[in-house]
């Protein structure tokens, strides 16, 4: 697929069909991800990557509690955990100097990798930032030494499901030519 028709295509599916996702396609898509740039090349993201139904259970009831209810999660065959690891000097020097939260920046960069690779591979994800983080920690065992950035939805769409269509602001009100006026 050429680049700017997976960037066109790519959008967040919430329905999924019950194809189970083959762990070569998700390495492949991982092998993208590994080519994320990073600050200082430091590369602190990691992923978590649920396809046991039993474990993906319990994370959808960890993580999706509450005010965090999102009962269509639960037709994705995989979930994913963005995580990056705490305390990186690369990180925490830029943010002292620069005040610039490079950890986060190099996890959005990998999540993208990651959604847009899925896109290519003919796969489907829903990046998910609304959920119970203290209790997907639990539910995982996940050491305070991480930050929980996201959570995806990876699979296969839904035939029948078509994500409504997104409006977006004129180009012109996107980007300015040297300075904002």
């Amino acid at each position: 697929m050429e680049f700017d028709e997976v960037i066109k295509k790519r959008r967040s599916i919430r329905k999924y069909s019950n194809k189970p996702v083959p762990r070569d396609i998700i390495e492949q898509i991982f092998k993208n991800v590994l080519l994320s740039p990073s600050a200082e090349n430091s590369q602190g993201w990691e992923f978590i990557v649920i396809d046991d139904k039993k474990i993906k259970d319990k994370l959808n009831n960890a993580a999706f509690s509450g005010i965090f209810q999102m009962p269509w999660t639960k037709t994705a065959p995989v979930l994913v955990v963005m995580l990056s690891k705490k305390k990186i000097l690369a990180n925490i020097l830029g943010d002292k100097i620069t005040k610039i939260n490079y950890q986060c920046l190099d996890a959005g960069i990998a999540g993208e990798h990651f959604v847009l690779s899925a896109e290519n591979l003919g796969l489907s994800t829903c990046w998910i930032g609304w959920f119970n983080k203290k209790k997907v920690r639990k539910a995982l065992n996940i050491p305070s030494s991480y930050e929980i950035y996201a959570l995806f939805t990876l699979g296969y769409k839904d035939k029948d499901y078509e994500p409504r269509e997104q409006k977006r602001k004129p180009l012109e009100k996107l980007f300015k030519y040297n300075g904002l006026k």
